[in-house]
């Protein structure tokens, strides 16, 4: 079982924006290790931004980002990514929300294999969102799985 981690960096808006999203392809799942959100916010009363994790129906409109093994596995990766969106994908089910501040940000590893998981061959991502105080700020992270 490849366990795989994509970088990421986006820009935080108003509004929902997804940082990463995985497709899990050739029939498995993507359970999700862990992941982080670090944002380059300075304002110590900024309005704290929301990290979600969920499943998504559709792509959106963005560009391929590159999966790496996070474990030195000789099994390649068979997931694919996509960041960098100028079009939304559309939500499905949350599985997991966390606030975290704009200075810091937030992390969540989950253990004994039991974080969240998409659909077999479907989406699952990491989606931020800010407010007046946040939008604009550039954020940085990475989402850890594994397939199954």
């Amino acid at each position: 079982m490849p366990q795989g981690v994509v970088p990421f960096t986006a820009t935080i808006g108003t509004t929902a924006k997804t940082c990463i999203q995985l497709l899990a392809t050739g029939g498995l799942q993507v359970e999700v290790r862990g992941f982080a959100i670090t944002a380059a916010g300075t304002s110590p009363t900024a309005t704290p931004l929301l990290a979600e994790i969920l499943r998504q129906t559709t792509a959106g409109t963005g560009a391929a980002a590159t999966p790496n093994l996070w474990d030195g596995d000789s099994t390649a990766v068979v997931a694919t990514a996509i960041d960098t969106y100028t079009v939304e994908p559309t939500a499905g089910d949350i599985l997991f929300r966390v606030y975290g501040t704009p200075q810091g940000g937030v992390g969540w590893e989950w253990v004994n294999a039991d974080g969240p998981r998409g659909v077999t061959n479907g989406r699952i991502a990491v989606r931020v969102t800010g407010d007046a105080s946040t939008s604009g700020l550039t954020c940085a992270g990475f989402i850890r799985f594994n397939e199954l």
